[in-house]
């Protein structure tokens, strides 16, 4: 990627919108190695080039600064970031429209970041206005629409209120069966935010049946080595730990344990956080070395 970027450089020169998202390929590909600083630099400059020679309005200098604020997002550095969304939004409200998909992913954004930082009320208000305009704009059905109502109940269940979040999740969960299938990715992932919300307000004999449902799908789907899979055994686990019946609870987290040892290996913090729950199950302490012990957690 880098070699692609000199070369377009050599080529096009630094300003050609080749040579720019060829700069902003590799500022992504650095954000994701984790080398932030050096990303940064990069989507700055991508970012303020488009701005000099396509304009502020420009799609590719929005989706640049996208890119920059979900960094600083990602950095912690929150007031950068909203500064940019927000900019994002006012721009593509005027030039897009309030119910263009764009626009309304930069509302996404907004409630995304705010939800990050605990401030909940901003957040809501950013997530009911994009599912609102989703609806309007997309369908009850659409994928972005199913987005919004799962985010929207993710952030009802964090601040306690339950009942919004249940009549969220139901919804979500109704369409993605009758839409995406009972076995795709999304429609197992909402019968498992379902189950947690249940899990939550202690409705045990609610949560199981969603919990085993889930992990039945996830093994067909997937297989049983795989990381979705894992956490629903884990979850499913630590349901049954809440309950007490912890022969129910041991056998599960060990087969998580031995799965992450295989596929992750012994340091990866999933295996270590898995050795700490099967410990928390067991009546009898388990022979940890000091640098596998830590504080039991209730997953």
């Amino acid at each position: 990627m880098l070699n692609c970027y000199e070369g377009r450089k050599a080529c096009f020169g630094e300003k050609h919108p080749l040579t720019l998202t060829s700069l902003s390929n590799l500022g992504l590909l650095y954000e994701d190695q984790g080398r932030l600083v050096e990303a940064e630099q990069m989507l700055t400059n991508c970012m303020e080039t488009r701005k000099a020679v396509l304009g502020k309005s420009h799609a590719e200098t929005l989706e640049s600064m996208d890119d920059l604020a979900r960094l600083y997002a990602d950095s912690g550095e929150n007031d950068h970031a909203e500064h940019l969304l927000l900019a994002c939004l006012e721009t593509r409200e005027q030039t897009l429209g309030h119910d263009h998909p764009d626009t309304l992913a930069t509302l996404n954004s907004l409630g995304l970041l705010h939800w990050n930082i605990g401030e909940y009320e901003r957040a809501e208000t950013f997530y009911v206005n994009c599912l609102e305009g989703r609806r309007s704009a997309l369908g009850d059905d659409h994928p972005d629409t199913l987005q919004s109502v799962n985010n929207l109940a993710v952030l009802f269940t964090s601040i306690g209120k339950y009942d919004l979040a249940e009549n969220l999740y139901m919804a979500g969960l109704d369409a993605k069966m009758r839409v995406l299938g009972k076995y795709h990715p999304d429609t197992l992932g909402a019968l498992n935010n379902l189950a947690g919300l249940y899990k939550t307000c202690s409705k045990f004999d609610l949560a199981e049946p969603l919990f085993i449902s889930c992990l039945e799908g996830r093994r067909q789907a997937f297989g049983e080595d795989h990381p979705d899979t894992v956490i629903s055994q884990a979850n499913l686990a630590a349901l049954y730990w809440q309950q007490g019946r912890y022969d129910l609870a041991e056998p599960l987290y060990i087969k998580s344990l031995d799965t992450m040892r295989r596929t992750l290996g012994d340091e990866h913090p999933d295996t270590l956080q898995a050795l700490n729950n099967l410990v928390s199950t067991s009546p009898f302490p388990f022979p940890l070395s000091p640098r596998h012990a830590s504080p039991l957690v209730d997953s």
